[in-house]
């Protein structure tokens, strides 16, 4: 996270919202995927961003955000997609080479360990993600 377009800096106060980008990367798979991916759920509770600060040297630390009341969504083994047309939208369903962009409010126990004037970068450590399949959307409903 580093000053916005333009050389504004951050707002510790008001909610700061986050881009993220899907991408399908394809890597040989042409059949379009689907999957369920939310910041919130899998991001900030379940993976846990990990937030680092670029310290005077240049080099990042970790910076400690605990969030207790965030718990990790539990799919279980087992966890089957049923999507129909209202829950659909919940989806992402990406051919190789597609992306999907969407934005998400920075949790406050993120936000409030900002300090003005600093560089900060925002690392997902990745997970599995356990709510995806081949196939498109109108596939599975």
């Amino acid at each position: 996270m580093e000053p916005a377009h333009g050389g504004r800096e951050l707002s510790i106060t008001l909610p700061y919202y986050i881009n993220f980008t899907i991408q399908h990367l394809g890597h040989g798979q042409k059949e379009p995927c689907i999957l369920r991916w939310s910041a919130d759920l899998n991001g900030f509770s379940r993976a846990r961003f990990i937030l680092l600060r670029r310290n005077t040297n240049g080099s990042l630390d970790k910076v400690d955000v605990v969030e207790d009341h965030l718990a990790a969504p539990d799919y279980g083994e087992e966890a089957t997609m049923s999507l129909d047309k209202y829950n659909s939208h919940e989806m992402h369903e990406l051919k190789a080479g597609d992306s999907v962009n969407f934005r998400a409010k920075l949790p406050e126990s993120y936000q409030k360990r900002l300090v003005p004037s600093e560089q900060y970068h925002l690392i997902w450590p990745g997970t599995e993600i356990c709510m995806w399949d081949w196939g498109t959307i109108e596939e599975h409903i």
